[in-house]
């Protein structure tokens, strides 16, 4: 199956990427001594699973075999603030 086929199957371009850069800073967090604070985060993506099936004659009604690609689609970033001892 080609990129463009799953493109149209799942509704997006499962080759978009993108690169951003973050920071934090506050006053409101103290650190007790000999602590620090960090910020960390993660990507939440929404999995599909796409049916691929083998025919070896497009009039044919019988697959002859079956395989999945799992595309993600890439929905937000989460963080969060985690204190850690230095």
């Amino acid at each position: 199956m080609t990129v463009k086929a799953v493109n149209a199957i799942v509704g997006f371009d499962i080759t978009w990427s993108e690169s951003r850069t973050v920071g934090f800073s506050t006053d409101v967090l103290k650190p007790a001594k000999g602590k620090g604070y960090r910020l960390e985060y993660r990507h939440k993506y929404q999995k599909y699973k796409v049916t691929q099936e083998k025919k070896y004659d497009r009039r044919a009604t019988k697959s002859y075999g079956t395989a999945y690609v799992y595309p993600e689609k890439w929905l937000e970033r989460e963080y969060r603030v985690v204190e850690y001892t230095l």
